[in-house]
This record gives C-alpha cells, sequence and structure tokens, in this order.
C-alpha cells in the first residue's frame, strides 16, 4: 500500500470495514451524493474529524503518481479527469458544505459509485494540502505532486488514525504495537492495548498453544486441523469458512509468450488444478471457477466446465496459437523458444509445494520452465515493474464486486497486469450506467463470464480461512463476511474482567 501512507496503515491495521460517513442521495435518480461525517468521529487526540480531511484524502487520490489501495477514478466525478491532466485547478465535483458536510457531484448516473466513493479521511493538519495550488507552471506542478506523495507517505498513523486503535510502536517484520483510542466513535475500546505479531510460516498452532498469541490464521490440513480439535473445548475456538482471497497466475500479456488468449486457456485446461489444490491446501480450499462474491453469484457449472483437465485440448489450442513442438520437445514460434521464467514467493505452505507441479504441467504442454524462488517484498517490487513471465500471486478481493473488476482489467493502477479489452470496458461501462439492481447482476455476471474467458490471470484457488481464537477473548464475532478487527473495541478478556466492567 506505498503511496497511501497513513491511511493504508489505519485501513489494514486497525479497522478494515467501518463506516463513518452518512450517504444521503443514493437512489441514483441524482448525480450527487452528500456526505456527512457522524457526531462523535474524532481523532486519538480528540480532534473531530471534518469533511476537509474527506476532500483531502480525494485529491490525494487524483495526484498523478498515486498508486495506493484506492482507486476514485470510476465513480467518474465531474472534473476529476480534467483537474488530474491540468485542465483545471480544483476538481469541479467535490464542494464543502461546512466542517461536516460535502457533496459529490457525478458526470452521470453511475451505480458503482458509492464503491469507489468508500475513501478514508487524510487529516489536513498531519499530511498538508492534497489540492494543488494554483497557477502553477508543469515543472512546478510535477515537484508539487511528489512532495504531496511524500507527506501522505510519511504522516504519523497515530496522529491520522480516527478508529478504535492507533498504531504506537513498528518493528519491521517482528511486531507493532497499537494503543485504545478513548475518543472512538462507538465507544472507548476495553482493552487498552494489542500487538500484531509476526509468526514464522508453519509455527501458527504452536504459537496459539504456547500461549503467545489470541488470535491467529492459519493454512488448514487434515493433520493440523485435527489436532488443534483436541483443544477446541474450553481453550480455542476454531473457526472454518471460505474467504475472498483469490490465488492466481498472472502474466506478462506484454511479451509474446502469452499475449494470444489460447495460450493463456490452453495453460488453464493444461494444468491438473484440481490434483494441485488436492496435494497443497486438501479439503481446505476451492478449485477456482470463478470469483465469488456476496453481490451476486455466477453460474459455476456452466465455467466450470469451461477449462476442465484435458492436456491433448491444452496441446490443440497451442498448435493453433502457431506455438509448435520442436525437436527438442520445446515449442517455437518463429524462431522464439517457449522458455520462461516462474516466479513465487517463498517461504510458501502452498506454493513451495504447488511450484513444482505447476512446473511439471507446463512442461509436458512442451513449456520451458525455470523455477525463480523469492522473497514476498521482490515479487511484488517485480510484478509491479512487469519484471516477471509468469507469477504466483493472491489477492484479497473487496465486498464490492465492481471494484474487483477494476483489479484484473482495465486502465486503474490496481490493475498489475495492464490488461484491458473493449468487450471488459463495454461491460463495465454498462454497469456503472446500470440503476437496476437485477440487471447490474447480470452486467457483473456478464464481465466475470467474460473475464474468465479471456484470462489475464489464471484463478488457481480460492483458500478456505482456518481462524483460531483464544477462549479467554469474549465478544469476538465470526462470519464470513464480518472482519473481526471490527469488533475489537467490543474484545474482553475473560481474566481481566473486573477491570473492565
Amino acid at each position: 500500500s506505498a503511496g497511501d501512507g497513513a491511511a493504508a496503515m489505519k485501513k489494514e491495521l486497525v479497522y478494515p470495514q467501518e463506516i463513518w460517513l452518512r450517504i444521503e442521495g443514493t437512489d441514483y435518480t441524482s448525480y450527487r451524493f452528500t456526505f456527512t461525517v457522524r457526531d462523535g468521529v474524532c481523532y486519538t487526540d480528540g480532534t473531530p474529524v471534518t469533511s476537509d480531511d474527506f476532500i483531502n484524502a480525494f485529491y490525494l487520490l487524483f495526484t498523478p503518481g498515486y498508486d495506493g489501495v484506492y482507486d476514485a477514478f470510476p465513480a467518474d466525478i465531474k472534473g476529476a479527469t480534467a483537474y488530474y491532466y491540468g485542465g483545471s485547478d480544483e476538481i469541479e465535483g467535490i464542494q464543502r458544505v461546512d466542517e461536516k458536510t460535502f457533496t459529490i457531484d457525478l458526470e452521470g448516473k453511475n451505480a458503482s459509485a458509492e464503491a469507489f466513493l468508500a475513501v478514508p479521511a487524510l487529516r489536513v493538519s498531519e499530511a498538508g494540502e492534497m489540492k494543488r495550488p494554483e497557477g502553477l507552471s508543469m515543472q512546478e506542478r510535477e515537484a508539487y505532486y511528489e512532495d504531496a506523495l511524500s507527506r501522505a507517505r510519511n504522516v504519523d498513523p497515530a496522529r491520522a488514525s480516527y478508529g478504535q486503535y492507533a498504531l504506537e510502536t513498528l518493528e519491521t517484520g517482528a511486531k507493532a504495537t497499537l494503543s485504545a483510542n478513548g475518543s472512538y466513535w462507538r465507544g472507548a475500546p476495553k482493552i487498552s492495548a494489542v500487538e500484531l505479531l509476526v509468526v514464522p510460516t508453519g509455527d501458527e498452532m504452536r504459537a496459539m498453544l504456547d500461549g503467545d498469541v489470541d488470535i491467529i490464521t492459519m493454512m488448514g490440513n487434515a493433520e493440523n486441523v485435527d489436532e488443534i480439535w483436541d483443544y477446541e473445548k474450553g481453550f480455542v475456538n476454531l473457526y472454518n469458512w471460505e474467504n475472498s482471497a483469490v490465488g492466481y497466475l498472472g502474466m506478462n500479456l506484454r511479451g509474446e509468450l502469452f499475449s494470444d488468449m489460447r495460450v493463456r486457456q490452453a495453460i488453464a485446461v493444461g494444468l491438473d488444478r484440481e490434483t494441485i489444490l488436492a496435494n497443497t491446501l486438501e479439503r481446505y480450499g476451492t478449485l477456482n471457477t470463478q470469483m465469488k462474491f456476496d453481490e451476486f453469484s455466477l453460474n459455476s457449472d456452466v465455467l466450470g466446465e469451461q477449462y476442465s483437465y484435458d492436456v491433448e485440448r491444452a496441446r490443440r489450442l497451442l498448435d493453433e496459437a502457431g506455438w509448435k513442438l520442436g525437436e527438442d520437445g520445446c515449442r517455437q514460434k518463429d524462431g522464439v523458444r517457449f522458455a520462461f521464467t516462474f516466479s513465487y514467493a517463498t517461504p510458501s505452505p502452498v506454493m513451495d509445494k504447488a511450484a513444482g507441479m505447476i512446473a511439471a504441467g507446463l512442461r509436458q504442454l512442451g513449456m520451458e520452465v525455470t523455477l525463480n524462488p523469492v522473497a514476498l517484498d521482490e515479487l511484488i517490487d517485480a510484478v509491479e515493474d512487469d519484471a516477471c513471465d509468469m507469477y504466483f500471486m493472491a489477492r484479497q478481493l473487496p465486498q464490492r464486486a465492481a471494484v474487483a473488476a477494476r483489479m484484473f482489467a482495465g486502465d486503474s493502477h490496481l490493475n498489475l497486469s495492464g490488461y484491458r479489452s473493449d468487450m471488459l470496458d463495454y461491460f463495465f461501462t454498462w454497469l456503472c450506467q446500470e440503476s437496476d439492481t437485477d440487471r447490474q447482476t447480470v452486467m457483473l455476471e456478464a464481465y466475470f463470464e467474460e473475464l474468465y474467458r479471456e484470462l489475464p490471470v489464471i484463478p488457481l484457488y480460492q483458500r478456505s480461512e482456518v481462524l483460531l481464537v483464544s477462549a479467554r477473548i469474549l465478544n469476538c464475532t465470526v462470519t464470513a463476511a464480518h472482519e473481526i478487527t471490527s469488533d475489537v473495541y467490543r474484545f474482553m478478556l475473560t481474566d481481566t474482567l473486573s477491570k473492565q466492567w
């Protein structure tokens, strides 16, 4: 989340899914949204959050070079594009009403706008003004953008947070300490401090059983779940559900190897993904034949049949794409060998097992694959720099399917592959213009079905979440659609109840 500064830290570490604004005018017959900051929403030092802070965040998002975790462009705010490209010194559609209220006008009807306008505030007194001053030359503008992005990245998260907890200390790779926000608008948290610990992969269950942690997720497999089940009564509460993260193969679509859709489809049918899943996640994962959201459900039977494991079909698709098998067993086209590097993050209990099986499956199709295990940070940098031939990535899908649509196709900076097509752009435009919820669902289904046909990424699996919660924690609500971090302010510890009432 580099580039999003304090807002990203707050968003990821403290409370991912909270609502601070009351929204009016959402019947889609008007192109105006009115936002009002709730009473009692304050920063950790007691200073009220204002409409200026939210407006400041939107100007950050429309600063050239911004590469954070939000994208408000698809909302189509009036005048935002003109401001971004320097044709205007302000965003016409964003207007301050008073200290608590602001309005956003759209260029036209956009039924998905709310999803893209869900942006946290960026405190003006800490980050400074993100809005570009009037009258700057082109050179001065570039300098201002660089300075504004730097200021946003370097804001003290403890002073920019207005949620349940504020970040106090951060030891990279080891521990983060958060302190309770006594001014939290839902009520002061009952537990005064929270520590986030980095636990080595594979040690999650032992950390829970040794009492080092109270809440932790772990990779599910039959052996470790059966072991933790012995402790479940009275000591550990175990929860299991399908999470919203999708694991997939990404490719350099600008290069010659993967630019043809038939090649990508050949990889999808030529990999025995079901066996790979069974040998890694066992029963704690599902084969991806779609990307699933609470908002709608695709016809999984149709999509599931689209890429059933069929090596001969995969070979035919490669032949049709012009990649012919050479005498040395490697496919070639116009003198180019189908040889590439497959990068993945390690250590990983899934990919450390799966990478070899993926490589073996690709080799039987006539592809020459070199495995490249790297540290996660190195992999992310390489993907963002478009320096990977093929790579494995897992990404958390947002609750709103329209936002997820921009993660895999289109001109958003959230789209790591850079892929876009006329058909997908058409479906997305139609989706935003459609106000009827049933017709929206149809358009979402059409979009993701087309995405799955064109395959800018190849879904591998959706992992089941295995969450362990110490029985000494009370008021922890766990459902597939509710982040437990939203409830931390309600948590109580059974061994300190006398101090908390």
